[in-house]
């Protein structure tokens, strides 16, 4: 271990100056929230045949260990469902065993402390995953996957997902909110700086792997647009003349996350403009003029918890499962890859 952490910090000052090159391929782009019971050995699935994602359909809590949300629809979903679809939506096609490995520890976690946090709420508002309901794990169905991707990467997926429901990670014995992103800046930030609330061992650490990908894009609008978002967004009043003048940073991470900024004198955090301007991170900088406001970003998703990039990048250089979840989440204990 003391080996790969100075791999890390060498690692992390060399990419430092590398421009980013390569991008890492997503199954999909949005990200897994997400559910308890059951770890070990997956004992809600469904018996004597038939689709997995059938069976657990049309009620029936004898089968189900998560709820899924669609349109207002409840339905139970089991657990080696659940954190299949979940990886679907998440991991790259082409995923290291490893890394995909620890994402799938990461998830199930994750959805163990949401399950145990409804304790036992049965609602469209309470259930842990959605089809693209923000706040909840994204996942897709057993038909959707196969349709979208093939039946290799649904064999992929429910075997990561396998291992996953056998080794959750966890923080003092107990599944936590193990938070997970696509990518950023080299490092990742710490949730209380981010979020404003301290997530059990979610600190910024480095992760110079994301800087080996393709991890930059560009955001514009109009004056009129920026203007309209402003008002709906954040209620501001008294807009500048010029596009240039909407928005300004107050204060960023040493990554260049956006912290704090200011918009037509209202305090606002980086991530209530990501999400109000569509960005893909809170990592971004600006450029405008009278009439046209442009962001340019940084990595994608908040930049809190495991990089999913960044455990590809480990991966590659040997790291195993547990190691990747030791990094990212500092203080944890991850299970033996067994």
């Amino acid at each position: 271990m003391k080996k790969l952490i100075t791999g890390i910090l060498a690692l992390f000052l060399l990419m430092a100056s590398t421009p980013a090159i390569v991008s890492i391929p997503k199954a999909a782009s949005s990200l897994s929230s997400a559910a308890e019971e059951g770890e070990g050995i997956d004992k809600t699935s469904p018996k004597n045949g038939g689709s997995e994602n059938e069976k657990s359909k049309n009620g029936g809590n004898a089968d189900g260990f998560l709820l899924a949300e669609e349109n207002g629809k409840v339905d139970d979903i089991t657990a080696l469902d659940a954190l299949t679809g979940a990886l679907s939506s998440v991991m790259p096609q082409d995923c290291i065993k490893e890394a995909g490995y620890a994402l799938s520890s990461a998830i199930y976690s994750r959805m163990l402390y949401l399950k145990n946090e409804r304790n036992g709420a049965r609602s469209a508002e309470s259930a842990e995953l959605s089809k693209g309901t923000d706040g909840k794990i994204v996942y897709l169905s057993k038909n959707e996957i196969i349709k979208r991707f093939g039946d290799d990467f649904y064999a992929l997926c429910k075997e990561y997902a396998q291992y996953g429901i056998k080794h959750a990670v966890k923080y003092k014995g107990k599944p936590f909110d193990a938070r997970i992103f696509n990518s950023c800046g080299g490092s990742t930030e710490s949730s209380e700086d981010i979020l404003e609330t301290a997530l059990p061992c979610h600190v910024s650490v480095p992760s110079p792997w994301d800087l080996t990908g393709d991890i930059t894009s560009e955001t514009s609008y109009s004056f009129a647009e920026a203007k309209k978002i402003a008002e709906k967004s954040f209620n501001a009043e008294n807009i500048p003349s010029s596009a240039e003048k909407l928005i300004k940073i107050k204060n960023t991470s040493q990554s260049g996350t956006v912290l704090k900024a200011e918009i037509c004198g209202t305090e606002v955090s980086g991530t209530d403009i990501m999400k109000a301007f569509y960005l893909c991170s809170p990592n971004f900088k600006i450029k405008g003029d009278k009439n046209k406001l442009t962001f340019i970003v940084t990595g994608n998703g908040i930049p809190v918890g495991m990089s999913i990039s960044g455990a590809e990048g480990m991966a590659r250089q040997g790291a195993r499962a547990e190691e990747i979840l030791s990094h990212y989440y500092p203080g944890c204990t991850p299970s033996g890859s067994g």
